[in-house]
């Protein structure tokens, strides 16, 4: 996935292999972690992305996998 910032602020992108990147805007986190609608899903470190964005790549997370 090669996205710049203007095509893609926040939200999610599924890609073809079936991972999905998840970004967020947070700018006063310190962290932030994602949890996926399964049972007992993990919680997912979401990875500091610069101007209070955060971002984390689930692979095999695409929709209808939940």
């Amino acid at each position: 996935m090669n996205l710049t910032a203007i095509e893609w602020k926040h939200g999610v992108v599924c890609a073809r292999d079936g991972s999905c990147r998840f970004r967020v805007w947070a700018p006063r986190a310190g962290s932030v972690a994602l949890r996926l609608p399964a049972p007992d899903g993990p919680l997912l470190p979401m990875q500091a992305a610069g101007d209070g964005y955060f971002e984390a790549t689930v692979p095999n997370a695409g929709p209808g996998t939940a």
